[in-house]
């Protein structure tokens, strides 16, 4: 059980052992091999023929320009928002892609099956599960579902699907707080919403407009999914009930534990760093692929109350799994 109130904000990394790409490596993935991955599919869709030369010149417009960036996603689509319909279909593609590839038993670097046993220490039976009193929560900055399907994957296989109602109620009261949305919840978490499966093949996944639209009016994406993720201010401004939540969460930690960050001026500006730390929090973090110096100027901007000597101790050049090991 973990009592202490401790906040995990995660970035690509996090999701990393479990299959999914870092920032890098999802450009490298939507440069490279997506323009052939849906042109492939549009071509096997009947429906689609009729809008598949409009199709394959956004993609392409939109790879071409994104590949000779040094941007993430997110900051090219905040730069060229004319990119923002065909951008964020290249998103959730890529992440159903990955996804569907994805893996939660891993034997190294699993850091949330070690965060999962803490959480369910105390519980010999299934009447003794209190997951939901474990005082943790999670701000993903990741569109992917890896987390909530793991935890309700093995709690189902841990205590069995006799419970399956406690154990959806007890997820449900864990605060998981996505920044910038996700591809779709999941069919158990018995959402409002628009649901997929987890592991879904992309290609069966229904995300293209009908072939009823103009093929010179064609942008790619239904409406109800351009509304799943939020990249511009615009979006996330309607999502503000959201965001303030995750600023409370934040500010109301004991420990605030950083895994797979990558420090973006523009992610930390929207969690409120520096603004939102207290006195006496405590800030641990993973630097993997940043060397000290880069941090050092990252630690200058959002958390100057660190030493040197401090930054040194509190952020650690290691996995996700060596900094739980080391301090949860």
């Amino acid at each position: 059980m973990i009592d202490i109130p401790t906040v995990f904000i995660l970035g690509a990394g996090a999701s990393k052992p479990y299959g999914y790409p870092t920032g890098n490596e999802l450009k490298e993935f939507i440069t490279s091999k997506l323009f052939t991955l849906l042109n492939r599919f549009i071509r096997e869709r009947e429906e689609l023929q009729v809008v598949r030369e409009a199709c394959e010149r956004n993609v392409r417009e939109f790879v071409e320009s994104f590949r000779g960036t040094v941007d993430s996603i997110d900051l090219f689509l905040s730069r060229r928002p004319e990119f923002m319909e065909v951008g964020k279909l290249a998103i959730l593609y890529s992440i159903f892609h990955f996804e569907h590839k994805s893996r939660v038993d891993l034997t190294e670097g699993d850091w949330l099956a070690y965060l999962f046993r803490k959480m369910i220490t105390t519980a010999r039976k299934p009447n003794q599960l209190a997951l939901n009193l474990n005082n943790v929560s999670f701000v993903s900055f990741n569109y992917d579902r890896s987390l909530e399907q793991f935890i309700y994957t093995k709690l189902i296989n841990s205590f069995g699907e006799k419970i399956d109602s406690i154990i959806k109620e007890q997820i449900s009261q864990i605060p998981i707080l996505h920044v910038y949305g996700k591809v779709a919840d999941l069919p158990w978490e018995e959402s409002s919403g628009l649901t997929v499966d987890y592991n879904a093949n992309p290609n069966q996944i229904d995300m293209w407009r009908s072939s009823d639209i103009v093929a010179k009016d064609f942008g790619g994406l239904q409406e109800h999914w351009q509304k799943q993720i939020f990249i511009i201010e615009d979006e996330r401004a309607q999502n503000q009930q959201n965001i303030d939540a995750i600023k409370s969460i934040i500010e109301a930690a004991k420990r605030v534990f950083f895994l797979g960050f990558g420090f973006a001026d523009e992610n930390m500006g929207i969690i409120g760093f520096p603004d939102i730390l207290r006195d006496g929090q405590e800030i641990r973090g993973t630097i993997m692929d940043i060397t000290p110096h880069e941090f050092k100027q990252t630690a200058a901007r959002f958390m100057p109350y660190l030493t040197d000597g401090r930054i040194r101790k509190n952020f650690l050049n290691g996995s996700c799994l060596d900094l739980l090991r080391n301090h949860l």
